[in-house]
């Protein structure tokens, strides 16, 4: 068995989840978008140390998406959801952001409503 985060031989890490019998998860179940960030200077890199700080797991891909929104690629859906759960409207600098599924996958956000202050040392 590889550790988590070994590379396969296509590059990825591919990531299981036991909801798919082991089989590895597409980036769409994995994969949340983050609203409210006009105004902010955001990059794949601050995008990846931002998350990368609170979650449990590796950030895959991190890409801005507009002036205002950001997809974020997690591990496993596990780690996405923790996510949600941690960053939906918290605080990103002096922005309040909104932490959701991506549209493919909204059905399961299942945290909906569930809300923490991310960045309020």
């Amino acid at each position: 068995s590889r550790g988590r985060g070994a590379r396969n031989a296509e590059g990825g890490t591919g990531a299981r989840d036991s909801a798919y019998g082991g089989a590895p998860l597409p980036a769409s179940k994995r994969t949340v978008v983050v609203s409210g960030l006009a105004g902010l200077e955001v990059n794949e890199a601050k995008l990846r140390s931002a998350f990368t700080m609170v979650n449990r797991g590796p950030v895959e891909c991190a890409k801005a998406v507009g002036a205002d929104k950001a997809m974020i690629t997690f591990h496993s859906s596990s780690d996405a959801q923790f996510a949600i759960e941690t960053y939906d409207g918290g605080m990103l600098g002096e922005k309040r952001i909104k932490v959701r599924w991506q549209e493919s996958n909204k059905n399961r956000d299942l945290g909906a409503g569930t809300t923490a202050k991310v960045g309020t040392r």
